[in-house]
């Protein structure tokens, strides 16, 4: 069986299983909760050590190897982030406080995790590959942005208005702010993506991209959870990130497939 079809098989075996765990009456179990977390941990750590290793087996060192190594600077914080979390939770006791120590850990995440995809998609336009005009190049990336300025503003005005604590506040329009940023340049590097290698691109950043729209849509429904009182979207928000993070985790292996055919 061939490593991308093992790896996609993996994934949508994993993430029917976290749907399984989210949408059932054994949700509120925290042995259920407890191994969520736990899938979080694991693909974390697999995009985190996927990325490091990816970047440090391309061996001409460029935009390919910039973007590996920030990536995985990133997932790295990302992973730290939810340890932190699973301990303040599990063993602190701290479910449903929201600010945490794990917050700042997400912040800095955003700040790698951004860098590396607008440095990689801006250093790519400048490579001298046929990527046709700026403003074709440019073009999904500037769709995602009107689609933020329409809809986000839109989206994020209850949690703003909320009277929420302003620490609070501020990490629910962070959140999904960052995601949107880390969705303009990955719309791009996939447009390129499909266009080059056969397309082969394609099975790396298209799962990457999934996995960064499932984290926005966690980030809202986490947003209106915890702003407006709403407990019970809990279950859907767990199931957004647990499946992002695994779909992203797919993503940064099946760079490894790749880098074997260079």
């Amino acid at each position: 069986m061939k490593t991308p079809t093992l790896v996609a098989g993996l994934v949508g075996f994993i993430v029917s299983l976290v749907a399984v765990a989210c949408i059932g009456p054994w949700y509120s179990l925290d042995i259920v909760r407890n191994l969520l977390a736990i899938v979080k941990i694991l693909s974390l750590f697999a995009s985190a050590l996927g990325s490091l290793v990816a970047s440090g087996k391309i061996k001409e060192s460029g935009a390919q190897r910039s973007v590996w190594l920030g990536l995985g600077i990133g997932f790295s914080m990302m992973f730290l982030s939810q340890c932190v979390l699973f301990v303040e939770v599990t063993f602190l006791d701290m479910q449903g406080v929201f600010t945490t120590y794990a917050d700042p850990l997400f912040l800095i995440s955003y700040v790698f995790l951004i860098w590396a995809l607008i440095s990689f998609s801006l250093r790519s336009f400048g490579s001298g590959l046929p990527l046709g005009s700026p403003l074709a190049y440019l073009s999904p990336g500037l769709i995602v942005l009107i689609l933020f300025c329409v809809g986000g503003v839109f989206l994020l005005y209850p949690v703003i208005n909320s009277g929420a604590p302003n620490a609070e506040v501020f990490y629910n329009v962070f959140y999904p702010v960052a995601d949107f940023i880390l969705l303009v340049p990955c719309a791009v590097i996939l447009r390129v993506s499909i266009k080059f290698r056969g397309g082969r691109l394609w099975m790396v950043w298209m799962p990457l991209t999934v996995g960064f729209v499932l984290y926005l849509l966690g980030d809202l429904v986490f947003a209106y959870q915890v702003s407006l009182n709403m407990p019970w979207l809990e279950p859907m928000m767990n199931f957004l990130f647990t499946s992002g993070y695994t779909v992203t985790a797919g993503g940064v292996l099946g760079q490894f497939d790749l880098i074997k055919t260079e």
